[in-house]
């Protein structure tokens, strides 16, 4: 009887041969028939194919007005720096600016403390200016986006001091609240004990008023 004995080296040889042999195989199909990947959803486009908004697809560029372009010397960037570089962002391809707020405020929060939601504070320009920045942008059919803070105020907004008063309408714009008691230094006690995202009380305790507020 005919016994066959395959030594190590001869099954390597038949393995590789059978790898040769498919990937062949394989490379030939593909050649003939085609080899297909299924198309993948392109993220900028809507299931309806609807064209899209221009926010939904175009470029936009963030600028923190203090350290971006000062125009007259005094080290802060300002309006006017902002509408000098306008045709920089045309060569850019930007389509749209977001601009941090420049609204009048004490700037404990860089700018985000807002005193005046209606006018440009000193540090960055005027008023006019910021009109003359806004007919440059469409004259070069830029978007202007202002970055405004609809969620506080200021401490030093004209509707928090006469929150303080009670004056109406204004006298629950803000959220007051009684102090929770008194310690044995006759301190206030918060109404709660949550923590500000910075660092302390959520609740700052207004003497004149006699109540707390949230911060």
């Amino acid at each position: 009887m005919l016994q066959t004995v395959f030594s190590p080296q001869h099954c390597n040889t038949c393995c590789i041969m059978v790898k040769l042999t498919l990937t062949v195989l394989l490379s030939v199909a593909i050649a003939h028939y085609g080899f297909s990947v299924p198309a993948q959803k392109n993220v900028f486009q809507e299931s309806n194919n609807k064209p899209l908004e221009w926010w939904q697809q175009s470029v936009i560029y963030q600028i923190y007005p203090r350290s971006f372009q000062d125009s007259d010397g005094d080290g802060v960037g300002d309006v006017n720096g902002i509408t000098s570089k306008l045709d920089y962002f045309v060569d850019l391809g930007i389509v749209a600016i977001w601009i941090s707020p420049i609204y009048e405020s004490p700037m404990k929060d860089f700018g985000y403390d807002i005193s005046n939601f209606t006018n440009i504070d000193p540090i960055f320009g005027t008023l006019e200016d910021f009109k003359k920045m806004a007919d440059e942008f469409h004259k070069r059919g830029l978007k202007l986006i202002m970055d405004q803070v609809p969620n506080h105020s200021s401490d030093q907004h004209e509707w928090f001091k006469k929150s303080i008063q009670r004056i109406e309408p204004y006298t629950d714009y803000y959220v007051w609240r009684d102090a929770k008691g008194f310690d044995q230094n006759g301190k206030p006690i918060p109404p709660s004990n949550w923590v500000a995202a910075f660092s302390g009380s959520s609740w700052e305790w207004n003497e004149q008023r006699q109540q707390f507020y949230l911060h």
